[in-house]
């Protein structure tokens, strides 16, 4: 097919394919079984030789419903490269797509058929031959189709998974007996009577540890008591020692008090006359300092006035050589001015003189005559007298001119320029000396009138800070003696106030170290009383030596603790170390259960695959096909014979039961071509109708669609007729879709419909009536 075909098969029930031979009948059944499965009957897994030749590739869409779904598949293949799938299903008024991966789409195709292709072919495909050969042929023959059908190997493998099963389940058996045996041997009753009676023992220590360790730590407060009350005893007798000499202190620095006081009040009142004598004075130092800065800046302006008048002079001079030299290039510019004058008006009058002798030169042939206006034609210059010499001595004093005012030029420059630099020196030398008077009289304001120079400004200054650091001095020695009379008046005043508390503080403490020693007395007998009951003869040695019997207590109260919490972790432990047991044993039941089930399976197994392995079971299963066959064979054949034959089996043979000969019983072989075409079709119905169910693949339902490929050019006309109204017949049944590919053309008139294969050298084409 060169061009796209499309069929539709919607309502199409018998029809017929029809066709010259070559035309393409066949391969639209092998589109069919492309299109799902990706291979066809006449080419296998050879997709790529079915493309026509000269085309690149092949390409079928199929649309189709099964389940009361409908899907829809695009599958190509080209000779060279990827062959593209596309499996969809129609929902709810549009396509969704399933996959577009080959292998996924024929997997689906699969499980929507619930069949594979080997079953397809077998059910809806009627290949050429074979099942007149599977009605009348050798029993060997017939074994052989069956089992093809029938799929008689797959007992084979379901011997070996059977085997491997049995495997599986005896090797969990043994896994969990060895479970049983190494990590739940300890789950009995007997263990668990054990683990209880341990718990209540335990419980019973925990108890005694209990006691024991109440006692430790009634022990253990009396010995902490008496520990602080050694403590309190050390720290009074302490304190009072400390408190003691406090108000000794207090005694002596109340009575020396006084005295440094007064020492300290008169090196005040010394002190305090030295700085009223002090010569020092702020503002006049002040003064002196800013005169100071005044005379400095006074003498560097002088300084700067002088350098400036001698500057002065020097520009001056060079101004006053600067103005000679422009008036001496002034006159020698006037000399050359006059001159070049003159040569110009020699050459003046020397071209007069010779006019006519310079128009020549200045003539040419063609030229107007600047005289009568015509043409000029042949020129004779004659000579000019000394008319160029003059004329170069003009034009040499013109550039003597010239020479002579570019150097005036320059001078001028050079001239103006000395001026204004003596100009602006003398504008900085003025600006000088008119600072200098503003320092003056800057100075002599700073000095109020005193006449002094910088000597003695300098001498001032030294005077003044001189008796600035001895009053500087004085102060800090008076702020010193100051504090000190101060920090002495506070410790006399201290000193009185703390003569009275430090006297409370010895009595105090005194109270305290005779109250904790009888204190001490108490609890050290009580606690000796226990230790001696209690057995601690460290302890009582301690107590004995006045030693701190606390921290052997407390040692004892830390063991008492750590043993009551091991009694209590090693309940813990046995409580569920019972949980466990009661767990395991309740596990050990499930996994007996378990094992028990295992081995049942495993027996079952082996038994099962002891059966496949022989030849009964698949002998039995080739019997009940060839009955069930038979049955619904002959409910097919008593329709399309007019209710003449049966069809029945004998020892895996199959024989004819002729109603309209009493129902004897006689070989297939006996049938004559039509018949024999006939039986072989009904045959072929019930295996399309019963394959499913039949097959090991287990699928059920039945087949709607059927394409019987079959030759029927080889029947008589009689035979023919016979064969045409079977199919008839069975055409009245409209819930099958049947089509028969024939080029007999007899066969094809009678059919209800027929899809017509057109062969053309272009490519053949189909038409549906």
């Amino acid at each position: 097919y060169s061009e796209p075909v499309e069929i539709d098969f919607t309502e199409l029930d018998l029809f017929a394919v029809t066709g010259p031979t070559g035309a393409g009948k066949s391969s639209l059944v092998d589109a069919i079984t492309y299109a799902l499965f990706g291979k066809a009957p006449r080419a296998g897994n050879a997709v790529k030789e079915m493309i026509r030749q000269g085309a690149d590739r092949l390409k079928v869409s199929l649309e189709f419903s099964a389940s009361g779904e409908r899907y829809r598949i695009h599958r190509s293949t080209a000779r060279k490269g990827t062959a593209p799938v596309q499996l969809e299903r129609f929902d709810e008024g549009e396509w969704i797509g399933i996959t577009e991966r080959a292998a996924e789409a024929t997997s689906e195709i699969v499980g929507i058929l619930r069949m594979d292709y080997d079953a397809f072919v077998r059910s809806v495909l009627l290949p050429q031959g074979d099942f007149a050969q599977f009605l009348a042929g050798d029993r060997d023959e017939r074994r052989k189709v069956l089992d093809g059908l029938l799929q008689i190997g797959v007992f084979a493998v379901m011997a070996q998974k059977a085997n491997a099963l049995a495997a599986r389940h005896s090797d969990e058996a043994n896994r969990l007996r060895e479970r049983l045996d190494t990590e739940l041997v300890d789950a009995t009753p007997d263990k668990l009577r054990e683990a209880k009676a341990d718990l209540e023992a335990q419980r019973l220590a925990v108890i005694e540890a209990a006691a024991t360790r109440q006692a430790v730590e009634k022990a253990s407060e009396a010995a902490t008591k008496l520990a602080e009350a050694r403590e309190r005893e050390a720290k009074a007798r302490t304190a009072l020692a400390e408190a003691t000499g406090k108000l000794a202190e207090a005694q002596e620095a109340a009575a020396t008090g006084k005295q440094q006081e007064a020492a300290h009040r008169a090196a005040i009142e010394a002190l305090q006359k030295g700085v009223a004598a002090n010569k020092y004075d702020e503002p006049a130092y002040l003064r002196y300092q800013r005169a100071a800065g005044i005379a400095l800046d006074l003498a560097n302006e002088e300084r700067t006035a002088a350098d400036g008048e001698k500057q002065l002079a020097l520009l001056a001079k060079e101004a006053d050589a600067a103005s000679a030299a422009a008036e001496k290039a002034a006159k020698s510019c006037e000399t050359a001015a006059k001159q070049a004058e003159h040569a110009q008006h020699e050459y003046v009058e020397a071209r007069m003189t010779n006019a006519a002798a310079v128009l020549q030169r200045e003539l040419k042939p063609g030229d107007d005559c600047p005289v009568c206006g015509g043409k000029v034609g042949k020129v004779v210059v004659g000579p000019v007298a000394k008319l160029d010499e003059v004329k170069a001595a003009a034009d040499k004093a013109k550039e003597a001119e010239a020479a002579a005012r570019k150097a005036m030029d320059a001078a001028n420059s050079r001239r103006d320029q000395a001026t204004a630099r003596v100009e602006a020196h003398e504008k900085s030398v003025g600006v000088a000396t008119q600072r200098i008077g503003e320092r003056k009289t800057a100075l002599t304001e700073a000095l109020a009138g005193e006449a002094l120079g910088a000597a003695g400004i300098a001498a001032r200054l030294e005077a003044m800070e001189s008796a600035r650091e001895e009053r500087d001095g004085l102060r800090a020695k008076l702020e010193r003696e100051t504090a000190a009379l101060n920090a002495v008046v506070s410790r006399t005043v201290e000193a009185a106030g703390n003569l009275a508390r430090w006297q409370a503080d010895v009595e105090r403490c005194g109270k305290d170290a005779t109250e904790a020693g009888a204190q001490i007395t108490t609890l050290g007998a009580g606690l000796g009383e226990m230790a001696s009951e209690a057995g601690w003869d460290d302890v009582v040695r301690a107590l004995e030596l006045g030693a701190d019997a606390a921290a052997l207590v407390r040692r004892r109260l830390e063991a008492a603790r750590q043993n009551k919490q091991a009694s209590e972790i090693a309940a813990v432990r046995i409580e569920e170390r019972i949980k466990q047991i009661e767990k395991d044993i309740k596990l050990a039941k499930e996994l007996t259960k378990k094992e028990q089930e295992a081995r049942e399976t495993a027996s079952l197994a082996r038994d099962l695959a002891s059966v496949l392995r022989t030849d009964a079971f698949p002998t039995f299963i080739r019997e009940r096909a060839l009955q069930t066959l038979a049955l619904e064979g002959s409910r097919r054949l008593e329709e399309i014979s007019g209710g003449r034959y049966d069809l029945v089996v004998d020892k895996q043979d199959f024989e004819i039961e002729d109603r309209w000969n009493g129902s004897e019983r006689r070989s297939v072989k006996t049938l004559s071509g039509g018949e024999t075409f006939l039986a072989s079709l009904a045959l072929a119905l019930a295996l399309a109708e019963h394959l499913p169910g039949l097959g090991s693949g287990g699928a059920s339902g039945t087949l709607e669609s059927l394409f019987i490929d079959e030759g029927f050019s080889h029947l008589d006309n009689e035979t023919l007729d016979t064969v045409t109204g079977a199919l008839e017949v069975l055409g009245q049944d409209r819930r099958r879709l049947i089509g028969v590919i024939t080029h007999v053309q007899a066969l094809a008139d009678r059919m209800p419909a027929r899809i017509t294969v057109h062969k053309s050298q272009a490519g053949s084409t189909v038409s549906v009536e």
